[in-house]
């Protein structure tokens, strides 16, 4: 075999053991685990980074974002208030959001910000759910505009998050001294304890128009059991008594 022939052998073989020997060094002591934070689909995961061993969903390319529909409405139910309502919708069938932080924020007539409310809240899939916030305002009247905005958003697939299945069985509205009480009962139709119930009253005026909202809790709902519920408003007018609408809501 010619000299050089040789030489060349012998380059690209010891070039092939210093190169395992150099992976080897990285693979041992410099390349990290696979983990759900290394941007690559391992150790089983179902996409990049989630799904399975990693606690993160994986969602579609497709996946619609939470939709606020329409303009969050402002009521000014008494001196120093107000209350702010928020329609959203999730139109994933498929996903559900079980947590995220909203933020409701309030404008003047000159479009400067002049006061927020901050919370937390979910929306199972599919769902069209109404969020409320109550202002304290020295003006109320300054309050001209309001929007919300949401952060957070932690997707889950529809059955890791499904919605209990609550029953509003009776519900009236009628005027007192104190201005407006709705009061009905709620039953539990789900197989599980229920922490937190929210109940909301909308109440509408003579044309169907939203006139305002007000809420209250129940706790410690047990599978099968009814608990009755009492939510106040301040005094109004053009009120219809017959239509206001009640929404439940709650996490399994």
């Amino acid at each position: 075999m010619p000299r050089l022939s040789k030489q060349l052998l012998y380059g690209i073989f010891f070039l092939v053991i210093f190169g395992a020997v150099i992976y080897g060094i990285y693979s041992i002591f410099v390349k990290s685990a696979p983990s759900c934070f290394d941007r690559r689909q391992n150790q089983g995961e179902e996409g990049v980074d989630c799904g399975r061993v990693c606690s993160s969903t994986c969602l579609p390319g497709n996946l619609q974002a939470i939709e606020t529909q329409g303009a969050v409405r402002i009521f000014y139910p008494r001196t120093g208030r107000v209350t702010l309502l928020a329609r959203l919708q999730n139109a994933n069938l498929n996903f559900a959001v079980k947590a995220f932080d909203y933020k409701f924020t309030l404008f003047n007539s000159e479009n400067k910000e002049i006061k927020s409310a901050l919370g937390k809240s979910y929306i199972h899939a599919g769902e069209i759910k109404y969020l409320a916030a109550f202002v304290d305002l020295q003006d109320e009247h300054l309050a001209t505009r309001a929007e919300i905005t949401l952060t957070n958003v932690d997707w889950v697939t529809a059955g890791a998050a499904g919605k209990p299945m609550l029953v509003v069985q009776e519900h009236r509205t009628t005027l007192s001294p104190l201005g407006v009480e709705t009061a009905g009962s709620v039953l539990n139709n789900d197989a599980v304890n229920l922490d937190t119930v929210k109940i909301m009253a909308l109440l509408r005026g003579n044309a169907g128009q939203a006139l305002g909202v007000s809420e209250t809790e129940v706790g410690g709902l047990a599978p099968g059991e009814s608990r009755s519920f009492t939510i106040f408003h301040p005094p109004m007018d053009e009120l219809d008594l017959q239509k206001t609408e009640i929404f439940v809501s709650s996490q399994k």
